[in-house]
């Protein structure tokens, strides 16, 4: 229990502190208060699904990335690996690299369009 509450200490830190947010606002986020946020982010308290399910939605992130061993990639970081792995690539592999990336990105935004419409239809 001890590695899962360091891992979620060190995700929450590193989160809250890249939406700049400091403990009292992620404590308004949250509906928690400030003094259980910080007891969270020094390991000395474990949190309820209800807390961690909270939580993750204050920082804008699911659960299980909270919770990951894998670090947490915002978008500086998404940005430098996406430069790694391209310069791994030979200029051949590039192109066809980019190109595979504009279909994905394509493909998730027609996704997300057509989750939000439904959402729309029913507020009007």
């Amino acid at each position: 229990m001890r590695l899962l509450q360091g891992t979620l200490a060190e995700h929450m830190r590193e989160r809250r502190k890249a939406l700049g947010l400091t403990q009292e606002q992620l404590a308004d986020k949250s509906g928690l208060s400030p003094n259980y946020i910080a007891k969270l982010e020094l390991e000395k308290r474990a949190p309820s699904l209800n807390v961690l399910i909270a939580l993750a939605d204050a920082l804008e992130i699911s659960v299980s990335e909270l919770l990951s061993d894998e670090a947490w990639l915002g978008p500086i970081e998404i940005t430098e690996e996406i430069a790694r792995v391209v310069h791994s690539l030979d200029s051949g592999d590039v192109r066809f690299a980019l190109d595979t990336l504009r279909l994905v990105v394509g493909q998730v935004n027609k996704h997300l369009r057509s989750s939000e419409a439904p959402s729309r239809k029913r507020q009007q």
